[in-house]
């Protein structure tokens, strides 16, 4: 039996414009693996839903390092791409949607998927519902000796007002950047302006980079700026860069050169305030991701992940390791190791595998510090199998939102993992909270504790008498992400809420 406890905190406006801005609520990828499925296998992910549906998609294409799927602002699936082709939320070809990238490369790798890790990117047009543009990077092949390289960034433009809703490509494979760049770590931040989008790409030394301002009516001229270390892993494409939640931070990160952090002004779209941090790894694999909060900043080797506070006063000495592979092989052989990495619409961390295999890690709470932020290896069964298949996206709410770039209150299915002491079976609402927040829980509750992104206690209660309800002190509480953790005689478990006025 449950009791219910009541918390009467601020009251505030349950209108939250969060859940109007949805691109990216929706996550497509997988390959082609069994011969028993010649139709193709894949995987879509559906944050529309709480807990979020994981469901089986028979894809015609394969989806693997280069990824873009884009929804509409209600989180209706519009289209997604491997940096081939152009498939609508059909899973029919787009009109004009063929021949991405088209080239020595394409022919050569698109009977499978393009090879770019964070290759393309999609952005709606800022002030139209029906104007999107794909930004993907074109690769060559290179003789004596043989290699792969970047020399354009291109840009496809799909009006989805065409083709009774399925939308249509109206411009293909137009050239923006016609100079060499860094394989991959092509990314993107909203002005701050709050409409605008900035497209920043590393150019062929790694210490230049071109930023590319997108307005309503115009794509502009790139602006290059020469500043940091250059990476002396060019083209090695086994990282990924982005910025954090409030555009005020950009981070990349290779297995040799490691972390590279900046400044990032959203006015002008300029870098500074370089700084480079050291995992001390060279595994080969890498990826990044930034907390909701922006507070700490997560890189993934192939063996580790390692969480950095950018609010701590010395950035490199706060480095910790919050996991190490647990040495689990799929059917066997098939390594799940730990590799690319993108913060979901519901505030979790979500981390691929280095080899094709049917899980993603979860990092549960990547605003709590070292291992609180609680990373569960395996913790997201798929349906398919995926192989460095992570779509990217930027910050959509960014300049929308008041406080917060996500949805706590979006739930994860049961856990894959096996755990010896079971979660506490606790429930907690309304999320985000509009003046009251109750707890269902079980009656064996040693006590309740709220802290805050910082690990501070903001309020802990023991030895409660239970009642069927009860109304807590008001909590006086301001804007932003809390945690509620629920102790009980053998384990606990954490939850959080989000509080916006």
């Amino acid at each position: 039996m449950k009791k219910t406890i009541l918390f009467t905190v601020l009251l505030i406006n349950t209108s939250f414009s969060f859940a109007q801005v949805k691109y990216d609520y929706n996550w497509i990828f997988g390959y082609d693996f069994n011969s028993s499925t010649p139709e193709g296998e894949g995987t879509i992910i559906d944050f529309n839903n709480s807990p979020i549906a994981i469901d089986f998609l028979a894809l015609e294409i394969n989806i693997e390092q280069t990824n873009t799927t884009c929804s509409d602002s209600d989180g209706n699936l519009l289209f997604y791409s491997n940096g081939c082709s152009i498939y609508n939320s059909y899973h029919e070809l787009m009109e004009n949607g063929d021949s991405i990238n088209a080239g020595e490369v394409y022919n050569n790798q698109c009977d499978d998927a393009y090879p770019i890790i964070q290759g393309a990117l999609s952005l709606p047009l800022p002030n139209n519902d029906s104007i999107y543009y794909i930004f993907h990077q074109k690769s060559i092949f290179l003789t004596n000796p043989f290699d792969v390289q970047i020399d354009q960034l291109l840009c496809t433009k799909i009006d989805m007002a065409l083709n009774n809703g399925k939308g249509e490509v109206v411009v293909k494979n137009e050239p923006v950047i016609n100079n060499i760049l860094e394989y991959g770590q092509l990314t993107a931040v909203k002005h701050e302006n709050g409409n605008n989008w900035w497209v920043l790409v590393p150019g062929d030394t790694s210490d230049l980079y071109y930023s590319i301002q997108i307005t309503s009516d115009t794509i502009t001229e790139p602006s290059v700026q020469a500043i940091g270390l250059p990476m002396s892993y060019f083209g090695g494409g086994s990282g990924q860069a982005l910025f954090n939640p409030d555009g005020t931070k950009y981070a990349r990160y290779n297995q040799v050169d490691q972390v590279y952090l900046f400044d990032f002004d959203r006015g002008t779209g300029q870098l500074s305030n370089f700084q480079q941090l050291i995992v001390a790894d060279t595994a080969h694999s890498g990826g990044v991701a930034f907390s909701p909060s922006g507070r700490f900043l997560y890189i993934s080797s192939t063996f580790d992940i390692y969480q950095f506070d950018l609010w701590a006063s010395d950035i490199q000495a706060s480095r910790k390791t919050v996991a190490t592979w647990d040495g689990f092989q799929e059917l066997g052989f098939f390594s799940t190791t730990f590799a690319l990495m993108q913060l979901g619409p519901d505030c979790r961390i979500y981390i691929s595998t280095g080899s094709g295999t049917s899980f993603f890690h979860v990092i549960h709470y990547p605003d709590l510090e070292g291992e609180a932020c609680e990373i569960q290896q395996r913790g997201l069964k798929l349906p398919s199998y995926s192989f460095h298949a992570m779509p990217h996206f930027p910050n959509y709410r960014l300049g929308i939102t008041p406080t917060y770039p996500c949805d706590p209150s979006i739930d994860l299915p049961v856990a894959v993992s096996q755990v010896e002491n079971p979660a506490i079976d606790f429930s907690l609402f309304p999320n985000p909270t509009s003046g009251v927040l109750h707890l269902e829980l079980p009656e064996e509750v040693l006590s309740i504790t709220i802290t805050n992104t910082l690990g501070q206690t903001i309020h802990r209660w023991n030895n409660l008498e239970m009642h069927d309800h009860w109304t807590m002190p008001d909590l006086d509480l301001s804007n932003g992400l809390y945690f509620c953790t629920v102790e009980s005689t053998n384990t606990q478990q954490t939850k959080s809420f989000l509080i916006i006025r």
